[in-house]
């Protein structure tokens, strides 16, 4: 009987245990010949690296750790939002005189926006009059509205935000209606 194997090595072993090295690239496969039957075996065990699948990450390092950064980042506080929804109003125009009286009455920024403290507070010399109770009230940033500075009030909440973004909204939408009465004369 003669047998004759190719194995991963390249190497062709026959039965008299010479062994030569070909060129052909390895097969994973032998066919054992027998004086009856001939048959292919598999002679390697499947490598476990390539049997698993590669997985190259779909996003690189750099974009993940940006991800990971930016989840951490914290998102806006209450005041910052209700600040800059503010500050657009005013660019835009849409703070009044009447609007200003409003905002400097602790009865008329509760009652409009549920706001505990004057929405605004004119600036002073004395910094102490930012605080009420022994607690600033008031940030130390000044805002100026026509020719007068004002304290905006820090006790803001996530709870008021959304009041506050409708009642910023309902300045943009009275003056509309204002523009098409002028418009009907």
């Amino acid at each position: 009987m003669t047998e004759t194997k190719k194995v991963a090595t390249t190497t062709e072993i026959k039965a008299e245990g010479k062994a030569t090295e070909t060129a052909k690239p390895a097969s994973k496969t032998a066919t054992v010949t027998n004086e009856t039957t001939t048959s292919k075996v598999n002679l390697v065990k499947p490598d476990k690296a390539a049997a698993k699948i590669e997985t190259a990450p779909i996003i690189s390092e750099q974009v993940m750790n940006n991800v990971i950064s930016a989840s951490k980042l914290k998102k806006k506080s209450a005041g910052a939002q209700i600040r800059e929804l503010f500050a657009k109003a005013l660019a835009d125009g849409k703070i009044t005189a009447d609007i200003v009286k409003m905002l400097l009455s602790t009865d008329d920024t509760k009652k409009t926006l549920n706001i505990r403290y004057a929405f605004l507070k004119p600036v002073t010399k004395n910094p102490n009059d930012r605080k009420i109770g022994g607690h600033a009230r008031y940030g130390t940033t000044a805002i100026q509205i026509g020719d007068k500075k004002f304290w905006v009030t820090n006790d803001l909440y996530e709870k008021q935000i959304k009041r506050f973004e409708t009642w910023v909204m309902s300045l943009y939408e009275e003056k509309k209606i204002e523009t098409k009465a002028e418009a009907k004369k």
